[in-house]
Formats: structure tokens, C-alpha cells, sequence
């Protein structure tokens, strides 16, 4: 221990004389024994004598001299190494830390705290402006006319579901939109935006909404016919341009419903578009932000909505069977009943034409048999009347002269009791028999028939007796006259007799007309059912498609009531927040903007400082960082070989 405090003590004079050495500075306090020993001699005194006895202690003196300087260069190097240290830690700090990770937590502290809290109050501020009558009568009466246009619109596109109604209705619904908008800032906000600023800024951002309706609409078309190969190679080209123009243009038309009023009472009227976007998108991040707690408001202004929602919802729900949600999801499958309705008219037409078809059928089936029938009915009278000609007891035969080779017939109604008969042919100028023919109705009954045919002219009789054994006999002739046929006439070319040869014939001819009249009646009635079935069925479809398009009426009426009544409610619920919503909006693009914005302030204070910042801060804290880096991949590396 005492060897190591004469070590301590024996370095400290060495490192006060390696310092002087250094330094080339020596203590103020040393003495130098050459000048001690030479005033001693001048002076000539006593101490002349003791100055080699002396010069030891100055020695000493200075040992410890050189130890006190020693001892004070640790100290004052300590302070020397605290000092640049400290240097170093203020220059890390004034110019890497604080221009880069300080800043940016304060710049975090005031963007996401601060103004946070400001978002937060701004909302709650515009929260009883709302509640104003005045305003929330204003605003149901706009949105009323909003809604109901909006809503013929819209049932108009649900109906059709025709692109070009489509789009030309979200232009109306879009530019009323808008002019609701500007309306109610110029209400609510009359001394910086008046009335009269309303319809300049329309004209001023329609042109956005045409553009991007007219990108829109050409792009729909080309996904219209994409499987034309030409439209499909132009769309290449097209897509490029249109689908930014229609993106752009979109956004850019939002961004003047909500934000350009605001813009217009801050240029005095006097609007560059270009200038707007720049300030719209310098702005755009506060915007954005503010979003969410512009949420907040309209959450607290929905509260008593919601409230009056839900208890007109349980009493839809109790009368109707539907909830809104169930009405909503009702109301919008309200396209299908135009074309059900479409199509049940033209099948009702098609099928009244087919009924009218098979009842004209029906009608011409009808007098078809009818005709026949009473063809027949007459055919049956006349043979009636025929068969009525044949008297008994009398020869029966044509009413005309007989021609040459004509095969005439005659005959006579079988007498009760005579069986036997005769017919006898004579030529009455020569009063040559010519014929006799007995008959013999013992084995067949029934009416005497005999056939003659001519073959000369003249007179001649015929006559019928009857043989014994007869009770009652007779004998009867009539005379008949043959002639020769006409020049150039035929046997075919003689007109038809209209006479029955016998009472046999007669009857069997009636029964073929009376089984022809059944048969046609028969007929009749089985076609007759036949086409009334089929009109039937035809009739009772007209009915259900009738029936259909009755309901598919009902039903459609009752949805467009329903969702006129959604539309109210809509209207009724946005009447509560609508003067917040557009109120906000507008406020909000003003929000802290006077004056330099803190961000700037902090970057003009930074560079006050040095000029170079903040990119020096980053340059160094890039390089450190890579260093690091670098070092400990370098360690990693060592670490795997060894």
C-alpha cells in the first residue's frame, strides 16, 4: 500500500513536468535554483554560505510543485474530457437529435395530440348549431325535394335498369346534390358565402361531374361491346386515359361539393381551379383526419333519430310483417314486376288470340255441322217424302219417260196373305209380251221388285198380278212411254231421279240418313267439347295471368309506396344532420389556417439555428445508424466463424 502511494506520489511531479513539456507552460509558483543561487551570491548575506544545503529544499519545493500540477492537470483534464463530452452531447443533441427524433415527436405530439383535441372540440362545437329550428326546417324542406327527386330517379332506374337512364339520372341526382349543398352554406353562412356565389360555383364544378359522367359512360360502353376485337384493342389506349379522367374528375366534383364555398369566401370569388386543388390537396391530410371525428357529431345528432327509428320500426314490424331492413331488401327486387306485368299483357294477348282463334274455329265447327246436319234433316225429309210416294197396292216407279237402254226399275209394297206374284212386260202397239217374271216373297218379304231395260221406243205396260193362293188379289199396270236419248246425250248425262225403287230402299235410306245425323251430332258435341276444353283452359290462364298482373299492380304500387316512405325517412333522419354535416365541411377548410403552420415555424426555427438542418441531423443519423448496422453484422459475421 505504501509502495503504491509512493508511486502515486513519485508520477504525479512526472505527469505535471509531461504536461509543462507539452503545454510548454510551467506553474506560476516553481522556483528556479539557478535564480535562487545567484541572488544569494550577489546579495553576499549568510545564505551565500547555506545555498548548497539550500538548493535541496528548493529541489524539494519544486518536486512537490511539479506533484501540485500534476495533481491539478488530472483534474483539469477530467473537466477538459467532460467538457468535450459535453460538447458532444449538446452538438448530437442541437444538431441530430432534436432537428430529427425530437421534431418529429413534437411534430407527433402536435398533429396527433394537439390537434387531435382540437378535431375533437371543433366537433362538439358545431353540435348546437344543429339543433336549430330554423336550420332543421330549412334542411328537411331542401332535402325533401332532394329525396323526392332522388327518388323518382332512382325508382326510375330500378325499373328500367337501362344504362343511359342510369347515367343521365346520377348526373341530375349529383348536380342537385350539389346545388343542396352550396343552398345551405349560403343559408347557414350567409355573410361569407352569399346567395349569389351559389350558382357561379356550380357552373364553375359541373364541368368535373360532365367529365368524369362523359369518362364513365365511355367506359361502360367499351366494357359493352369488349368482344369486338377493334373495341377491344381501342380500349388498350382508351382505359389509360379515361379511367384516370373518370377517377380525377370524380374526386375533384366531390371535392367542390364539400370544399369549394369554403375556398370561394376565402378568394372574395375570384376561383382558380388550379389554385383550389393546391390548397384542396396541401389541406387534404386535415381533411382526411378530420373525418373521423366529424363521425363523432353525427353519432351524438343521430342518438334521438335512431331513437324515433326504432320505435317506427317495431310498429312497421307489428303492422306490416317487415322491418325497414326487410322493406329496404323488399323495395329494391321492385324491377321485376314492370317486366312480369309486360310479360303477362303479351301472354294474355297471345292466348285471347288463341281463344279467339279456337272460338272461331268453334263457331265454323259449329255451322260446318250444323250445315250437314241440316243437309242431312233435308235429305231425310225428301226421303220421307219419297218413301210417302210409294202407295200400296200400286206400281211404283220413275215420274219421267224411260230412254232406250235405260234400266228402268218398278215395284209394288208386298201385299198380307199373297205370296206369289207376276209382273208381265208388254209393248202395247203390238201387243207382244215381252217379259214375265215370277216373284215369290214366301222365302224373302218384302216389296216386289222387277227391272226393265229398253231397248226400242214406244208404249209399253207393266203390270203385276197376283197367284193363288191369295186372299185378297190384285192386278194392277201402269203404262210407260220410252224415247230415245237426245243427240249427243248419254245415259250419264241424264239428270239423277229423285225416287226410291222400293219402300225397302226408302227405309234403308233413312236409316243411313238418321245414323248420318247421330253420327254428325256425335261428332258435334266430341269436337265441340273438344274446342270448348281448350277455350276453357285458354280462359282460365287468361284469368291467372290476369290475376298475376293484378298482384304484380299491387305488389308494385306497395313497393313504390314503401320506398317513397323510405325516402322520407331518410329525409327525416338526414334533417338532423344534414347542417352539421355541411356546416362542418366547410368550416373545417379554414380550420388553423391562419398564420404560418407549425411544422413551418419549427423548420424556420431549425435552420435559424443552421442553415443545413434539418438534413445534416438526418445525414448523421443516417451514417450512425448504418454504422451500427454494419457493426453488428460484422459482429454477427466473426460470431458464426469463430
Amino acid at each position: 500500500m505504501l509502495v503504491k502511494l509512493c508511486l502515486i506520489a513519485a508520477s504525479l511531479p512526472l505527469l505535471g513536468f509531461l504536461r509543462s513539456s507539452i503545454d510548454g507552460k510551467k506553474p506560476d509558483y516553481l522556483q528556479k535554483v539557478q535564480t535562487v543561487v545567484k541572488k544569494w551570491h550577489d546579495d553576499n548575506g549568510w545564505a551565500a554560505r547555506f545555498s548548497p544545503f539550500f538548493s535541496l529544499f528548493i529541489f524539494l519545493y519544486n518536486f512537490f510543485v511539479w506533484g501540485v500540477y500534476g495533481f491539478t492537470s488530472i483534474f483539469e483534464f477530467v473537466g477538459f474530457v467532460i467538457q468535450k463530452i459535453w460538447w458532444l452531447i449538446l452538438w448530437v443533441w442541437n444538431e441530430v437529435l432534436h432537428p430529427t427524433v425530437f421534431a418529429l415527436v413534437k411534430y407527433l405530439w402536435h398533429y396527433l395530440v394537439v390537434f387531435s383535441w382540437k378535431f375533437f372540440a371543433f366537433a362538439f362545437s358545431k353540435i348546437p348549431g344543429a339543433f336549430q329550428k330554423e336550420k332543421m326546417l330549412f334542411a328537411f324542406k331542401k332535402l325533401l325535394l332532394l329525396g323526392g327527386v332522388s327518388g323518382l330517379l332512382g325508382l326510375a332506374c330500378l325499373l328500367t335498369g337501362h344504362i343511359v337512364v342510369i347515367v343521365v339520372s346520377a348526373l341530375i341526382v349529383f348536380y342537385l346534390f350539389q346545388y343542396t349543398v352550396f343552398v345551405t352554406i349560403s343559408y347557414c353562412r350567409t355573410d361569407k358565402f352569399p346567395e349569389i356565389s351559389v350558382f357561379p360555383g356550380l357552373k364553375l364544378s359541373v364541368l368535373w361531374l360532365a367529365m368524369s359522367a362523359m369518362s364513365t359512360a365511355i367506359l361502360v360502353a367499351l366494357s359493352q361491346f369488349a368482344d369486338v376485337y377493334i373495341v377491344a384493342g381501342l380500349s388498350v389506349l382508351l382505359i389509360q386515359v379515361l379511367l384516370p379522367f373518370a377517377v380525377l374528375f370524380g374526386l375533384a366534383f366531390l371535392a367542390t361539393t364539400l370544399y369549394l364555398p369554403a375556398y370561394m369566401s376565402e378568394a372574395d370569388d375570384d376561383v382558380d381551379m388550379l389554385q383550389f386543388l393546391k390548397a384542396l390537396l396541401f389541406r387534404a391530410p386535415k381533411l382526411i383526419v378530420s373525418q373521423s371525428f366529424q363521425q363523432i357529431g353525427i353519432a351524438i345528432l343521430s342518438v334521438i333519430p335512431a331513437v324515433v327509428f326504432l320505435l317506427l320500426n317495431t310498429g312497421i314490424k307489428q303492422v306490416t310483417g317487415k322491418d325497414l331492413p326487410g322493406w329496404g331488401k323488399h323495395v329494391v327486387q321492385i324491377e321485376y314486376h314492370i317486366p312480369a306485368i309486360t310479360e303477362n299483357y303479351k301472354n294474355s294477348k297471345q292466348l285471347d288470340t288463341e281463344s279467339v282463334t279456337l272460338q272461331q274455329s268453334r263457331d265454323s265447327l259449329e255451322k260446318v255441322f250444323s250445315r250437314q246436319i241440316g243437309v242431312a234433316r233435308n235429305q231425310l225429309a225428301e226421303a220421307v217424302d219419297l218413301k210417302n210416294k210409294i202407295e200400296d197396292r200400286k206400281i211404283h216407279t220413275i215420274e219421267r219417260n224411260a230412254y232406250v237402254g235405260e234400266n228402268q226399275g218398278f215395284s209394288m209394297p208386298e201385299i198380307p196373305g199373297c205370296t206369289q206374284y207376276e209382273w208381265v212386260v208388254t209393248n202395247v202397239a203390238t201387243k207382244r209380251e215381252l217379259k214375265r217374271v215370277s216373284v215369290s216373297t214366301a222365302q224373302k218379304p218384302g216389296s216386289l221388285v222387277m227391272s226393265q231395260k229398253w231397248t226400242t221406243p214406244g208404249k209399253y205396260n207393266i203390270s203385276i198380278r197376283t197367284k193363288a193362293p191369295c186372299n185378297d188379289g190384285v192386278d194392277q199396270s201402269i203404262s210407260v212411254d220410252v224415247v230415245s236419248l237426245p243427240e249427243n246425250f248419254t245415259l250419264n248425262d241424264l239428270p239423277e231421279d229423285r225416287y226410291f225403287v222400293s219402300r225397302e230402299a226408302a227405309d234403308y235410306a233413312i236409316d243411313l240418313i238418321n245414323k248420318q245425323i247421330q253420327e254428325n251430332q256425335l261428332s258435334k258435341k266430341e269436337q265441340l267439347d273438344k274446342l270448348n276444353k281448350e277455350i276453357g283452359i285458354l280462359t282460365d290462364r287468361v284469368d291467372y295471368l290476369q290475376f298475376s298482373t293484378k298482384e304484380h299492380i299491387e305488389m308494385l304500387i306497395s313497393k313504390i309506396l314503401a320506398y317513397f316512405g323510405l325516402v322520407l325517412l331518410l329525409v327525416l333522419y338526414l334533417s338532423a344532420i344534414w347542417t352539421y354535416w355541411v356546416t362542418y365541411h366547410y368550416d373545417m377548410f379554414n380550420f388553423e389556417q391562419e398564420g404560418k403552420h407549425y411544422w413551418v415555424r419549427q423548420l424556420e426555427e431549425m435552420r435559424a439555428k443552421n442553415p443545413n438542418q434539418p438534413l445534416l441531423g438526418i445525414f448523421v443519423l443516417i451514417i450512425f445508424i448504418s454504422v451500427v448496422f454494419a457493426l453488428m453484422r460484422s459482429y454477427d459475421f466473426i460470431c458464426h466463424l469463430f
